[in-house]
């Protein structure tokens, strides 16, 4: 009998217990806040009841109790639909707490996937209905017709930029803003192909006008070095703050790049200093012999060139002495660059021409019939 009694009040001991602790597990509630990094709009689901009417970047579920937690979230703009589940425990620290997760992509056996990581626990915030603000239209979608403020409108499914640079002026009839740099950067977030990005920032940067801080915030969207110093150099005559010119050095990583784009900022106040000569004489033959010698002298290439691009600056040629100039080098491409250079002070432009024989390759004597022409 005593043996009996004991069993009895045992199990009114473990009653006791397990009703104080489920007891105590209904009072566990917790708020869960899903939010999408990039701002996408989805409609979430806990434990099949939908929390939000309207698609929202942040959403919040109110008193949801512990145990197994079973997420549903439908992104609005990609149609994705993304579940997971996570354990709310009965414990003290979760008791009307705020818990906050975050979508997050990841590969799993070379797939992708994305799931919800948890990214705090804290004191519940907000109102009862959080307020988040709407994304812009312009960043929402591509819309058919619709305009991108100075920069592009979309036809046919596809960017028709607007082209607001004069060539023959050398300046625009608008002035991009940083909300159209936030257009552009918003196109290249929508495209995946390479090209279309590269071809996309290309004429972003022809046909329109933006300061030396503006420009940057173009480049810095291009990932390929040698892209950037090509069209750093274009967008140069587009700057309306050409004294900043220096500044595009930071898009650049490799000091060979910086140093190059600062050469070409030499070359064109060199320019500008050759078409103040007015060049009408050439130099005296007793002193192009000296020039060519200092030229000659010089032990690289490199240093070849450089000499010669100085004595370009300083003094006026005929057609015949910069040919001899340019004979001195090897390879096509010094060859070039001191012709290109030369040009402004040759005394006798119209016999220029015989500068085509100095080059080895057909397509590099195009190249420079074509830039006769087009000067």
């Amino acid at each position: 009998m005593p043996n009996k009694m004991i069993v009895i009040r045992l199990s009114y001991i473990v009653f006791l217990l397990f009703s104080a602790i489920h007891s105590f597990a209904q009072q566990i509630n917790v708020n869960v806040v899903v939010i999408h990094p990039t701002g996408k709009k989805f409609t979430l689901y806990v434990n099949n009841e939908k929390v939000n009417n309207e698609p929202q970047a942040i959403v919040k579920a109110y008193n949801v109790n512990e145990g197994w937690c079973r997420l549903k979230a439908e992104v609005e703009e990609t149609h994705q639909v993304v579940t997971d589940s996570f354990l709310i425990k009965p414990i003290e620290k979760n008791n009307n707490k705020e818990m906050t997760l975050s979508f997050s992509d990841h590969v799993k056996n070379g797939k992708p996937y994305t799931h919800f990581d948890f990214i705090h626990l804290g004191e519940p915030s907000g109102p009862k209905q959080p307020i988040v603000p709407e994304l812009p239209d312009y960043l929402s979608k591509l819309t058919e017709k619709a305009v991108f403020g100075n920069i592009y409108q979309i036809t046919n499914n596809k960017p028709d930029f607007f082209k607001n640079y004069d060539s023959v002026t050398s300046t625009c009839k608008i002035n991009i803003d940083e909300k159209d740099i936030e257009h552009f950067k918003f196109l290249l977030s929508k495209s995946n192909d390479f090209s279309n990005r590269a071809l996309y920032t290309r004429k972003m940067i022809l046909n329109n006008c933006y300061s030396a801080d503006q420009l940057i915030k173009i480049l810095n969207t291009m990932e390929i070095e040698m892209e950037k110093l090509k069209l750093s150099k274009q967008a140069y005559f587009h700057l309306l703050d050409k004294q900043n010119a220096h500044m595009i050095t930071a898009v650049f990583k490799f000091k060979t790049m910086s140093e190059e784009y600062l050469s070409f900022l030499k070359d064109l106040k060199n320019l500008d200093y050759q078409k103040s000569l007015q060049c009408k004489e050439p130099v005296a033959e007793t002193e192009f012999k000296q020039i060519y010698m200092l030229i000659v002298k010089e032990k690289y290439e490199h240093d070849k060139i450089l000499q010669a691009k100085k004595q370009v600056v300083n003094h006026c040629f005929t057609s015949e002495q910069a040919k001899k100039m340019i004979d001195i080098f090897t390879h096509d491409r010094e060859k070039m660059e001191l012709a290109k250079a030369a040009y402004p002070v040759i005394v006798d432009k119209e016999n220029y021409k015989i500068v085509e024989n100095c080059f080895s390759f057909s397509e590099n004597k195009k190249e420079f019939i074509n830039f006769l022409n087009r000067n």
